[in-house]
Parts: structure tokens; sequence; C-alpha cells
């Protein structure tokens, strides 16, 4: 996402919250149309939809019928003006780890970039780094420096490694095929070492253009 169009997202967030806050949109009233934000703020019809699902995740504001309602003040309280960046990570962190464990992102496939995770969440390019780097660490993708992040096959998944995830770095120098990759996941997941990894009948072509150096950088 551009930086003028997330600029749009939070200033008009940020403004119907402290409407919310302050009764100008009082509790039980209809929460604009989507043309009714472009035509007041000015905005595309994206924007709109990114600020209503924002508001809905924040719940401040709730569908009923064909219209959404605004929320009553008793639950105002507990919210903050925008979603924290913490929340923003954990429900990206969620989002890719589920799409991991449902094979949509297959083994040693590309799972995040700096640019995808900030245009697909609304964040910032800061805030893209902190969930590649929760990802690393929580052991479901690793990062190959200037090629990509991509996803941990399901073999060495967390969920089942008897010795949990090393808290040093993944050092891939020298891995230029499938069963190095994998031997030195291994041992960086917490796996008993092996010289005979689980093979991957097809190589993928992922991390064939990783290792051959052809793949775009990470921040693409």
């Amino acid at each position: 996402m551009t930086t003028e169009k997330s600029g749009a997202t939070h200033h008009v967030t940020a403004t119907l919250v402290e409407k919310i806050r302050n009764g100008e949109l009082a509790p039980g009233d209809p929460f604009p149309r989507g043309w009714e934000l472009v035509r007041t703020y000015r905005i595309n019809r994206g924007v709109a939809a990114l600020v209503y699902h924002r508001l809905l995740r924040m719940g401040l504001v709730r569908p009923e019928n064909d219209r959404a309602i605004v929320i009553g003040p008793s639950d105002l309280a507990r919210l903050t003006a925008l979603m924290p960046e913490s929340q923003q990570i954990d429900e990206a962190v969620n989002v890719i780890i589920d799409r991991i464990r449902t094979g949509e992102i297959g083994p040693h496939r590309r799972a995040a970039s700096l640019r995808g995770l900030s245009s697909q969440y609304d964040v910032s390019v800061r805030t893209a780094k902190k969930v590649i780097t929760a990802l690393t660490t929580m052991g479901w993708v690793y990062t190959v420096p200037n090629r990509g992040t991509f996803a941990v096959p399901k073999h060495l998944w967390p969920t089942e490694s008897p010795n949990g995830v090393s808290p040093e770095k993944l050092n891939l120098t020298g891995c230029t095929t499938m069963q190095a990759l994998e031997s030195r996941l291994a041992v960086h997941l917490g796996f008993p070492h092996t010289d005979k990894p689980q093979a991957i009948p097809v190589p993928n072509h992922d991390f064939l253009h990783c290792a051959e150096g052809r793949h775009d950088r990470n921040e693409d």
C-alpha cells in the first residue's frame, strides 16, 4: 500500500473514532455507507472499505441487516484510537501461520515480503519487518538474505520440534541443495540431526531461484 493510501486510512479511521468517542456518532446510529465516506472525506472506495473493516476489527461498529451500526459507549473504554501495532502483528502472523498449516503456502514457497505485508495488512514497513521476525523466531519461516522468506516444510514445523527453535540466527551460507537446506533447518529448529532429511519429490522453483541468486529481494 502506498504511503498516501495508508495515511488516508489512518487519518479517516482516527477521525471516525473520535466522532464515536465524543458522541457525534451516537450508539445505535447507522454508520456511514461507503459512498458517504468517499464523498465526505474525498477518499476512494478501497480506502473506505479499509476504514470500515478496521473499525469492525476494533469493535467500534457491527453489521446489522444491510447497514453497520455504531456500538455503545460502554464498549469504548477498552479501545485505543487505532489498532495497536502489537495487534496488527499478531493478526498478520496468525493468518500466515494458518496459510502454511492449511497448505495454501507450500513447503519452501515464498511466505511473505515486506511490500506484500504492507499492502495486504495496511501496515508500515517497520511493522512488516516485525511480522517476518516473529514468524522466523517462532520457526514457521526462514529467510535467505536478499532473496526472500520461505515456509518451513511440515515435517520441520515448530509444533513438532522436540527441542524447540534455536535462539541463534539461522545461517544458510553454502546451502545450494534442498538436502543441505533441510539439514541446516532441522538443526536450527530443534530436530535431531539427520544426514537424510525428508525429501521433496520435485525441486521447488522458489528455492532454486533463491540458491541461484535470481529471486526477487525480500523488500519487493
